[in-house]
């Protein structure tokens, strides 16, 4: 038994649910039972053939090296300033799931004073003694994701797509909610549709986790390049103004 048969030999009864899309468009949101999202938008091959295909690798090669460039001097900053304020390393990297449960390390600017092994890790929560001065601020304005552009243009990651959780939470939350790990057929995003809908940061409860999941899953089913433009342009609109990251 391969390791997705492993980890999906538990499953349970879809929840019930309901979830807007943007254009007024409803869809059932019981998540992964092949009939997620009944979105008019798009034939059901064509957001497959886009999530694996040169389009959406294109944008992500693109728009990631475009952005390392650009951003360079800033980088250099905001990892002298981590340096500079606490113990430890500048980077912080952990095991994740990506497209196919395959694992790869996800880079980020360290904003704790301690670096979590996978099977001990936690979210951060308000007021997180964890968390560093400098780490505050890189968290509160995701600055802290920034590295992640590398595994975009290692083929790790997407600029758009579901976020990866930490390892122990994905064990934690698969048997919770059904077909949970579905949202790992696709590449992991630096963004996603769920965080630019408000559902970023921590997830408290399991009701908080299913609608993260019920976006990722509708994002699945209905992604196209447009819609990866949309969500790029409202992340950047959710990083000024969101108040859910910390």
């Amino acid at each position: 038994m391969n390791k997705v048969s492993r980890l999906y030999q538990h499953r349970q009864d879809p929840a019930q649910g309901t979830l807007r899309l943007r254009n007024n468009i409803w869809c059932d949101l019981q998540p992964f039972n092949n009939s997620l999202a009944q979105i008019p938008l798009v034939s059901s091959r064509t957001p497959r053939r886009y999530l694996f295909g040169h389009a959406k690798r294109s944008l992500d090669i693109i728009v990631s090296s475009i952005l390392l460039i650009l951003l360079f001097p800033l980088l250099l900053i905001i990892g002298l300033l981590i340096k500079l304020s606490s113990r430890g390393p500048i980077f912080f990297t952990q095991f994740r799931y990506g497209a196919g449960l395959k694992e790869f390390r996800i880079i980020k600017f360290r904003s704790m004073y301690v670096t979590e092994a996978v099977d001990t890790a936690k979210q951060a929560t308000k007021d997180d003694p964890r968390i560093t001065p400098i780490g505050r601020f890189i968290r509160k304005s995701s600055l802290d994701e920034l590295p992640q552009l590398v595994n975009v243009l290692r083929g790790e990651m997407s600029l758009v797509g579901p976020r990866p959780h930490p390892i122990s939470l994905d064990h934690y939350y698969k048997d919770l909610i059904p077909n949970y790990l579905d949202r790992y057929s696709v590449r992991p995003g630096i963004s996603g549709y769920a965080q630019v809908n408000g559902a970023r940061g921590e997830t408290p409860t399991v009701e908080c986790m299913k609608k993260r999941i019920g976006y990722d899953l509708a994002y699945i089913k209905t992604a196209n390049l447009l819609g990866d433009i949309w969500i790029l342009c409202r992340t950047v609109h959710e990083v000024l103004a969101s108040r859910t990251a910390y």
